[in-house]
């Protein structure tokens, strides 16, 4: 005889997947499977709160605790990074965007018009190809300085500068298939490196080895580099998941990061997943990461402003 599972029965079971998406960052470290889990930990968390209002409306107050318990763990771990541009230097926020820009992008001029009323000084730019190297002539007279790897296989990334730069540098790792483009830049007086990338998904078998084969690659290179750094790029990965995590655990860069997601680009913000990141050293005053309009691809473009910090 078939029986109904009662109100409490399911919500036992969502109160479990709510423990085992929240235990996810942690178990992602060894375990891949739970590290894909955990680039949703922004919709578990909504749905913990959801359990945490229907436990109280049922009146089963341990449930209400267990959710309000689980919802408060999985805040800690989406929590914001400080903001605020206290400990900068006098002068105006250097800027620079990200964006990848899809090869079946649906609004190519718009696209060019919005990077070009960014007023970034650095523009970087991922998944350059089909009609896109072409298209980007026309950011020239705005962008004079360029670099990129489009001509090694699986290098899609470019990067533009208002400024002629110190040095320019593309290369693909020979290992990993990591693309990797960097500028070293002189922003209002301060001496930077831009550094950008386009890491493999890992939804397809044996990539998830592959995407943390590229974040130690990427950890070795900007460790190496002295001075201020900020790395952007599609990550496709979370900053709290294990792929940022061996970026933090080989270098000094954290996130600047936020609540807001740029993946998928037509979803409300709420159900967009952040795996367009920015990254910087401690030099760097970075409180400011900003998502843009959507613009034709299946990512939103996001712009992180910087500032040197104060010595001292």
């Amino acid at each position: 005889m078939r029986t109904t599972p009662s109100p409490l029965h399911l919500l036992d079971a969502a109160l479990v997947a709510a423990a085992l998406g929240t235990l996810a960052p942690w178990l992602g470290m060894t375990w891949s499977l739970a590290d894909l889990l955990a680039q949703f930990l922004q919709q578990v968390a909504w749905g913990t709160l959801a359990l945490t209002v229907v436990a109280l409306i049922l009146r089963r107050r341990r449930r209400a605790i267990v959710a309000a318990a689980l919802l408060a763990l999985q805040l800690a771990v989406l929590r914001p990074e400080p903001g605020g541009f206290g400990a900068a230097a006098d002068g105006v926020p250097s800027r620079v965007l990200f964006f990848n820009v899809w090869a079946r992008n649906g609004a190519p001029d718009e696209t060019l018009d919005f990077i070009r009323r960014s007023g970034a000084d650095v523009v970087v730019l991922a998944e350059v190809t089909e009609g896109w190297p072409a298209r980007l002539g026309a950011l020239a007279d705005a962008y004079p300085w360029h670099i990129d790897c489009l001509d090694r296989s699986g290098c899609d990334v470019v990067l533009l500068a208002r400024a002629e730069p110190l040095a320019m540098h593309a290369e693909r790792d020979d290992y990993s298939g990591a693309p990797y483009v960097e500028a070293r830049l002189r922003l209002d007086g301060f001496v930077v490196t831009v550094a950008g990338t386009h890491l493999t998904r890992p939804i397809v078998d044996g990539n998830a080895v592959r995407q943390r084969a590229q974040a130690a690659y990427l950890a070795r290179k900007l460790d190496a580099i002295d001075g201020p750094r900020l790395l952007v790029g599609d990550l496709n990965a979370v900053p709290w998941g294990a792929v940022s995590g061996i970026i933090r655990a080989g270098t000094d860069l954290e996130p600047v990061t936020g609540a807001t997601g740029s993946w998928p680009s037509p979803l409300p913000a709420p159900l967009r997943i952040p795996i367009d990141l920015a990254l910087a050293s401690p030099e760097l005053a970075h409180s400011v990461r900003q998502v843009g309009p959507w613009l034709g691809s299946d990512h939103r473009p996001i712009t992180v402003e910087l500032k040197a910090r104060q010595p001292g």
